[in-house]
């Protein structure tokens, strides 16, 4: 598993569902939850945690209208290319995270290291797995 560490900025409730509303670096992260625990407030450091299979990666798409809320611009650190699934090591100012793409897309993207990339990251795929103050 991905872990990003973030500060909380904003928890809005409806019923049982939670839209918390994070920074990590530069960039405002949001996740999605049905299950939220009550210590969880503005200013609360978390680690956050996204399984690499939910990471997607895409190239140009600075004026793209997409329903993924989270978009990080991200260096390709490493490439670990098998026979059907790619690990791409990402670098998001300083936090590594990992994406599993099949090497068919890694492919189609001519993926290399070094290269800057965008991750996508759907608010219902970030879990908090820990709270760090």
């Amino acid at each position: 598993m991905s872990t990003i560490t973030a500060t909380i900025q904003k928890v809005q409730n409806l019923h049982n569902l939670h839209i918390v509303t994070f920074v990590a670096g530069s960039k405002e992260l949001t996740m999605m939850s049905l299950e939220l625990s009550q210590e969880l407030h503005k200013n609360t450091k978390v680690a956050l945690q996204v399984k690499p299979t939910a990471v997607g990666i895409g190239k140009q798409v600075e004026n793209a209208l997409l329903s993924y809320e989270n978009q990080l611009p991200c260096t390709v650190v490493s490439l670990d290319r098998g026979k059907l699934l790619c690990s791409v090591e990402l670098d998001f100012e300083g936090f590594r995270f990992e994406a599993i793409i099949t090497a068919k897309v890694q492919e189609k993207l001519s993926l290399r290291e070094n290269e800057q990339v965008t991750a996508f990251i759907k608010a219902s795929d970030f879990s908090i797995v820990g709270v760090l103050q």
